[in-house]
């Protein structure tokens, strides 16, 4: 008996930490007045629930960069919480990204002032031996009303910019696959309450 209880606690416990995913955000920034791009997308996971969010507590972390329906640049700047490398140039986490997401201000409806960025602090992808094109893509600096974007080339040269042009970020939360977790946790429940019900019986 005591093992079966033992059983059923671990499948709960199995079940919460398969509950237990990173929340995915979308960042869409549209901007006006910028020949080069219209909109970038950010795409990033964190498991925090409350607080400021920096670099170092995300899951993962992508900026799509478009002109149109065209995509320009893709950017895998974290994966799995770790940074990776940029135009072949080695990214350092701690130092070479800035990110900045206030999770409180958005959970009480702020969704348009929210998110600081900068995939490429030191911009190691002008190093001259880069896989590319790509582009520095940050508002640290002009803050969240503005996005700086620097294109480089294949070689890491830099190409052209569009500096301080005006953007308008929301942010909404991303669609996340709960609901198979969800069920092992209520199966798991499930499981100890019918368990518990046969012991009194059998009492």
């Amino acid at each position: 008996m005591k093992l079966k209880a033992l059983a059923a606690s671990a499948y709960i416990m199995l079940a919460m930490a398969s509950a237990s995913q990173a929340a995915t955000f979308k960042t869409t920034v549209s901007t006006t007045g910028a020949p080069l791009f219209d909109r970038l997308e950010l795409i990033f996971s964190t498991q925090e629930t409350s607080g400021i969010v920096d670099q170092n507590e995300l899951s993962d972390f992508r900026m799509d960069l478009f002109l149109g329906t065209k995509l320009l640049i893709s950017d895998s700047v974290i994966v799995n919480g770790m940074a990776k490398n940029i135009g072949g140039q080695a990214r350092d986490l701690s130092s070479g990204i800035f990110f900045n997401f206030d999770i409180d201000a958005f959970l009480s409806g702020n969704t348009t002032n929210v998110v600081l960025y900068d995939n490429d602090v030191q911009v190691v992808q002008g190093g001259g031996r880069g896989v590319g094109p790509t582009a520095n893509i940050y508002n640290f600096f002009g803050g969240r009303t503005q996005t700086d974007v620097d294109f480089f080339t294949d070689g890491g040269n830099f190409v052209s910019d569009s500096q301080g042009v005006d953007s308008f970020l929301t942010v909404e939360l991303a669609p996340v696959p709960l609901p198979a977790g969800s069920l092992l946790l209520l199966t798991g429940l499930g499981g100890v309450a019918a368990f518990n019900r046969r012991k009194r019986r059998a009492a």
